[in-house]
């Protein structure tokens, strides 16, 4: 997702970050949400270069994601 859609978005494909190792650098990128899943889960957004949606799903807190800060 090297770009801005019409709504003014835009991300960078920074991977994600599993317990050994970065993965997926230049090709996607993952973002936390501010949802709960469980007590040691929760809840991410998945953008992939090579798709035209996102993915939502749950990951171990321990993982290393993006985060994106909104201003008020």
């Amino acid at each position: 997702y090297y770009g801005t859609d019409t709504a003014g978005f835009s991300a960078l494909p920074a991977g994600e970050g599993l317990v050994a190792a970065f993965t997926y650098r230049g090709m996607g990128a993952d973002f936390w949400s501010s949802s709960q899943y469980s007590a040691t889960n929760a809840w991410r957004r998945i953008l992939y270069s090579y798709r035209s949606q996102s993915y939502r799903s749950s990951d171990s807190k321990n993982n290393g994601f993006s985060v994106r800060c909104l201003k008020d």
